[in-house]
């Protein structure tokens, strides 16, 4: 059985683009700390909806696995999950980031959802789908990150690519 994939970016996604002290309403617990040694916003209801999520957690941003040590224990450890490295993908025509799925999907293909707000083009798009996999992509607003409705449009393409 092959398990989809949860292609996650961090910034503007789970750490919102904010002023201090601003923190956006759309999940009713976000706060404001350090992860690690990076000042985040962050929502610990949006991270275990995620955790909740079958999927195997695939980080794409440049946190690299400082996003697993910062936001995995919130998230809970059900699914695999793993980082992509950035800096050794090749630039393509959409970006490092298209290009590291890309480099992903062309080893091991899987449906898959790629969540990132601003990486998502056109041409990343047709890069991605290109490799013929149910794939479903969401570019929240920056400065309120990823949305419980969201999260509810990846449960249901999940449960609508599951076999």
């Amino acid at each position: 059985m092959t398990v989809s994939r949860l292609y996650l970016d961090v910034d503007g996604v789970l750490n919102p683009y904010l002023s201090p002290m601003e923190l956006p309403a759309v999940w009713p617990d976000f706060r404001e700390g350090f992860l690690g040694r990076r000042l985040a916003v962050w929502s610990p209801s949006l991270l275990t909806a995620i955790g909740q999520l079958e999927v195997e957690l695939v980080w794409v941003t440049t946190w690299g696995s400082v996003a697993e040590e910062a936001f995995g224990p919130e998230i809970g450890y059900r699914w695999p999950r793993r980082s992509l490295d950035l800096a050794s993908s090749s630039l393509g025509t959409a970006g490092p980031k298209a290009s590291a799925i890309a480099d992903d999907l062309r080893g091991d293909p899987a449906p898959f959802v790629w969540v990132d707000d601003d990486a998502i083009t056109p041409g990343a798009v047709d890069q991605l789908a290109a490799f013929g996999q149910p794939m479903l992509t969401i570019s929240p607003d920056r400065r309120t990150g990823l949305e419980p409705r969201h999260v509810r449009q990846i449960a249901d393409h999940l449960q609508a690519v599951s076999p």
